[in-house]
């Protein structure tokens, strides 16, 4: 039996990831605990659970935090690191960095488990995908080990793995080649997606936040919302949604719908992003979702691969059309591999260099680009400004004030005020 312990930021939106594979060291008879580096207080967690392993689950830009972490742990115990999630995924090349020992690509339950039986150094590639209803559902005593976790009101689910789109600028679009000649786009049977939600019952628990990439896309979404109703939240593709569809997700206590605009623009939508639909079409989604009650949160990117100001601000025009409760933007970041990232680089855009990223997509913008502040300043204010059209006059003139410390408190103020109206109040 092995003890491996999983380094962790603190989270709100739950780790589903790292919860799978707790299951399955669980079942292969290994034990997981997790800690966050908050506060950076390693030693005493470290030295009563005395872990076999370090594991880390790391996206790119967080992948920074996370090894300054890990060598701050190391300089008191030397304790081997393995690493996975997008971050070591997609770049293995992160091999190289001082304290990475093993990387294990793609998805990990039974790879993961196959190496603890031979830990070897270096990167293991991933095995071949297993049938999803096979893979042991989270493990939630593991990931509640925290009160604050284990009384957030919003547990997530995931009913499918992949996605069917190939956006450019998404990890999925590259790992799936990982996975070329396998079905990578997976959903589970309805009552094994179902038991889990019933399970959850067993916490505290007010809404449920499907968390597919694309939940109307399920070929068994209507068995799903015929047999389970109750609070919950999903995120979609406005393109996918109907009256009929709407209705469905209602009577099955859907309150609210999270899908992507991305670009107000048409020809980066469309072209750049790969995103085959038209505002028109967009807007007459938003009808829909107004016409049955379902109160949305649109996500939207600045700062795309040459975009210009006037293009960025028809994303801010778009939203107020829409109407959403939340506007959510983030700044475009050229995540390594993926095919948007590599037009950066041969744009001059980006070196293509890791460093440069922030632990989140709401920082700052790294492409070389005169509007580098604008952006960062765009993005601050773009939801309170959809919310509020009568200041969309005045956005030229806003992001060209230098107020970038006022902006960032205003965005993480409006954020969670917006954020209880569209979860909270349904609960």
């Amino acid at each position: 039996m092995s003890k491996i312990l999983f380094i962790v930021e603190p989270f709100i939106i739950e780790p589903l990831g790292i919860a799978y594979l707790a299951a399955a060291l669980k079942r292969a008879g290994h034990r997981a605990q997790w800690l966050s580096i908050k506060d950076g207080l390693f030693h005493p967690q470290i030295e009563v659970y005395d872990p076999d392993f370090l594991a880390y689950s790391v996206t790119t830009g967080q992948h920074r935090t996370m090894l300054e972490a890990h060598r701050t742990i190391t300089t008191t115990y030397r304790i081997p690191s393995v690493w996975g999630g997008p971050h070591p995924t997609l770049y293995p090349e992160f091999i190289e960095d001082d304290g990475v020992d093993t990387i294990i690509r793609g998805e990990a339950e039974q790879s993961f488990i196959d190496w603890l039986e031979n830990p070897i150094k270096g990167v293991i590639e991933p095995v071949a995908l297993q049938h999803i209803d096979d893979i042991e559902p989270p493990d939630r005593d593991f990931l509640y080990e925290d009160a604050n976790n284990y009384l957030n009101p919003i547990k997530n689910v995931m009913t499918s793995r992949g996605c069917p789109y190939n956006c450019p600028y998404c990890f999925n679009s590259t790992y799936r080649k990982i996975y070329k000649g396998q079905r990578w786009v997976r959903h589970r049977a309805v009552d094994h997606v179902i038991d889990e939600c019933t399970d959850l019952k067993r916490y505290p628990l007010k809404m449920i936040y499907f968390q597919d990439d694309e939940f109307l896309a399920n070929p068994n979404l209507e068995e799903l919302l015929v047999k389970y109703a109750d609070n919950v939240h999903c995120q979609i593709r406005i393109e996918l949604l109907t009256d009929e569809t709407a209705e469905l997700l209602v009577h099955a206590g859907c309150t609210g719908v999270t899908f992507a605009v991305e670009s107000g623009n048409d020809e980066i939508r469309t072209q750049l992003l790969s995103r085959k639909m038209s505002k028109e079409t967009i807007l007459a989604g938003c009808e829909i979702l107004h016409r049955h009650g379902l109160k949305f949160r649109t996500e939207n990117m600045v700062g795309l691969p040459n975009e210009t100001l006037d293009q960025m601000l028809e994303t801010l025009d778009l939203n107020i059309a829409c109407r959403p409760e939340l506007v959510w933007a983030s700044i475009f970041q050229p995540y390594p591999k993926c095919k948007i990232a590599d037009y950066c680089i041969e744009q001059g855009l980006w070196d293509g260099k890791t460093e440069a990223f922030s632990d989140t997509f709401f920082d700052r913008t790294i492409l070389n680009t005169p509007l580098k502040h604008k952006i960062n300043r765009l993005q601050k204010l773009t939801s309170i400004i959809a919310s509020w059209p009568v200041l969309r006059p005045f956005t030229r003139l806003l992001i060209s004030l230098p107020l970038d410390g006022l902006y960032r408190r205003i965005y993480k103020w409006w954020k969670k005020r917006k954020f209880r109206i569209l979860f909270k109040e349904n609960q």
